[in-house]
């Protein structure tokens, strides 16, 4: 009797092992094919891995740009024009500014200042249309990843790409700067001191050619002055006529007097997209030693203990501690998702899969407080490396 009882528990025991295996592996399955040849050419180290976690810890920390406080604000007076165009106007934001920018074409490209990016780590920013959750903006939750394509500093302008429109938007109707007068009404659409979303009316006061500088940098354009309050988050915002056509995209004021504010003519925004080879921005290159780094199993398992290879642990930084691993889940010879536990502290906090089996990472799942449930997912949607949007897993 004893020794029946003695089984039953051993049984009971290797069952409940089974099943935590079962839920442990359920963990790291994810629906990729890539053979581990052609992985070693897409992925060279655990490095350029991880981008996902460090650009989204980037512009998690850079939603403390936008105020806790901040609002969508209604709009006072205009009404067609703010509700025609409210999401056309994109908040733009990273660690070390907040700004604004409109969308001008379905290709994702949208108009903004030199002075909002300049300072953005490889060009990349934090994009949103969505002025009805600015909690999860504020939270870093859900923004799209747009990336610095052009740049003309002496117009302050810049053009950045994002590589998904969100559903039900449209781009701005472009006017020309040459159909507004002196003392036309113009309208304003911008982030104000964080404010979110923010409408504002006013008056052309003069149209000219002229020269400013921030700093040590220097600027000159064709511009329109007018008189319609703007403040710190307007830069790169939409300036409209009283048809509701994009005619400038506001840069700067004078501190010094009052009313006294100017938007670069949209013309000017239009010519950098009409010649991109001349204004092409260029990415800051990698440190070429990290790209150097070998790739490499340290060691190999049999998960299921089948009899096959069905994982490949990894070292990147040969400390004797794993800190990624390969699985090849279904054993058909072809490593199926990549697991990054960066911080070797035995939780993984990246998945990297790719949905339509072309070789090339399309989605990543972030573990953020390390309680093996993912946080956030993360879309690269045009397969270019660079990851285009993060949304929060309710």
């Amino acid at each position: 009797m004893k020794k029946l009882l003695l089984l039953i528990i051993i049984s009971l025991f290797f069952n409940l092992n089974l099943l935590a295996e079962s839920v442990l592996k359920k963990r790291q399955i994810s629906p990729i094919k890539e053979s581990s040849n052609k992985v070693k050419k897409v992925l060279e180290n655990i490095s350029i891995q991880n981008d996902i976690l460090n650009e989204f810890k980037i512009f998690e920390k850079a939603s403390s740009k936008i105020l806790d406080g901040a609002t969508v604000q209604r709009y006072r007076g205009g009404g067609n024009i703010y509700k025609s165009n409210k999401n056309k106007v994109a908040l733009i934001f990273h660690e070390k500014s907040l700004g604004a920018g409109s969308l001008l074409d379905t290709k994702g490209h949208i108009i903004t200042n030199w002075h909002v990016i300049e300072e953005a780590e490889n060009g990349k920013v934090a994009v949103s249309f969505d002025g009805s959750d600015v909690e999860s903006i504020i939270k870093g939750k859900n923004f799209l990843v747009g990336q610095v394509i052009l740049i003309n500093k002496e117009k302050d302008l810049a053009i950045v790409k994002i590589s998904k429109i969100p559903t039900g938007i449209q781009p701005v109707n472009v006017g020309s700067s040459k159909n507004i007068d002196v003392g036309d009404k113009v309208h304003v659409i911008g982030h104000p001191k964080g404010l979110l979303w923010t409408y504002a009316q006013g008056f052309v006061s003069a149209k000219r050619n002229y020269s400013w500088k921030y700093g040590k940098s220097d600027h000159k354009a064709n511009v329109i002055q007018h008189q319609t309050p703007i403040s710190q988050g307007n830069s790169g915002g939409a300036l409209f006529n009283d048809q509701g056509l994009l005619v400038g995209i506001n840069t700067f004021k004078y501190a010094e007097g009052q009313n006294l504010n100017f938007a670069v003519n949209v013309e000017e925004g239009l010519n950098i997209l009409r010649d991109p080879k001349k204004f092409k921005y260029t990415q800051k290159k990698k440190n070429s030693k990290e790209k150097d780094q070998a790739y490499g199993c340290v060691k190999t398992e049999d998960f299921d203990k089948d009899g096959k290879i069905d994982t490949c642990y990894i070292d990147d930084n040969k400390n004797g501690k794993i800190d990624g691993y390969w699985v090849d889940d279904n054993e058909d010879g072809v490593w199926e998702a990549f697991h990054s536990d960066k911080d070797e502290d035995g939780k993984i906090e990246i998945i990297l899969v790719d949905t339509n089996n072309n070789n090339k990472w399309d989605q990543g799942y972030i573990d953020k407080d390390g309680d093996g449930k993912d946080d956030i997912v993360g879309y690269d949607y045009n397969e270019d490396g660079d990851w285009d949007e993060f949304k929060k897993i309710t």
